[in-house]
């Protein structure tokens, strides 16, 4: 029983430190990508911001993409590293929105 606790209280622990260590709070992974919502939506449609969040984050990951979001908010696509691939995948995303008719 002591081993089992042990293992819980050092895996708990691990944990801890690890989302500690991590820079941007995943609990509330919603008000970053608001956030990204927020600034893609000014120049262009809801449809593009929303599938080019969805490739994004597939193509960097969460983490990363709170991260930045986190430092750069509404300047997100002109200041941040990850904006040129934004600003592409906005693009293709419209692009694909007009072929589809929708």
């Amino acid at each position: 029983m002591f081993k089992l606790c042990s293992v819980i209280g050092v895996t708990g622990a691990a944990l801890i430190s690890v989302a500690a260590y991590a820079g941007v709070n995943i609990e509330y992974g919603q008000e970053y990508e608001e956030a990204y919502l927020e600034s893609c939506a000014h120049d262009s449609s809801m449809r593009a911001c929303v599938c080019s969040m969805e490739a994004l984050q597939e193509k960097v990951g969460f983490e990363r993409f709170a991260e930045e979001i986190d430092r750069h908010r509404r300047d997100f696509r002109d200041q941040s590293e990850l904006g040129p691939l934004a600003t592409d995948l906005v693009a293709k995303c419209e692009a694909t929105a007009r072929v589809h008719n929708d």
